[in-house]
């Protein structure tokens, strides 16, 4: 009897746990208000190499392709996609994000840092990506191969991954 009651018990457990759900990703709390959000050119991507330049246009186009929430160029933008000059090689972008009340997106400023030798190759549009998932409302994680994890291998995953898209839609399920 105590044989078959532990065997019970044990079948239930590895039931429940096999049904738990882990989000690998972080939210914010704040969103845009719209499907679409424009975006400029900062002051300073045109003093630094185009490789910063191309790298947030592919990073765009990397979240266009992978969520229903856009990104577009518009000259006279509130936001823009801009570098910095830090001396870090830890330190690869920032981005600042300023949101109303309502936890709303009023304007954000997302920042690849020039300074930082590690930046070559597909780290650019890495970082570019990464720091364009902070305005959808996505935070930074400690571990993980989603692009909003800072332990990610900055030269494989530089596009959205599943876990990145699944907290898009968890921000944004009206447009899913």
């Amino acid at each position: 009897m105590k044989k078959i009651i532990i065997t019970s018990l044990a079948i239930i457990i590895s039931f429940l746990v096999g049904t738990v759900s882990v989000d690998a990703y972080a939210l914010t709390g704040w969103k845009f208000s719209t499907i679409s959000e424009s975006y400029k050119w900062g002051n300073n991507i045109s003093k630094v190499s185009s490789s910063y330049k191309n790298a947030f246009i592919k990073a765009v186009d990397s979240w266009n392709n992978a969520v229903n929430v856009k990104y577009s160029y518009h000259y006279n933008s509130k936001n823009t996609c801009d570098t910095y000059s830090k001396s870090s090689n830890s330190e690869y972008g920032t981005t600042v994000t300023t949101y109303n009340s309502n936890k709303k997106v009023v304007e954000f400023h997302s920042k690849i840092n020039s300074a930082n030798t590690n930046i070559t190759g597909n780290v650019y549009q890495s970082v570019a990506a990464h720091e364009l998932g902070h305005p959808y409302g996505l935070g930074d994680l400690s571990s993980g191969n989603s692009l909003m994890s800072h332990a990610r291998n900055r030269n494989t995953i530089y596009k959205p991954q599943t876990d990145d898209i699944n907290g898009i839609k968890r921000i944004y399920p009206e447009w899913y």
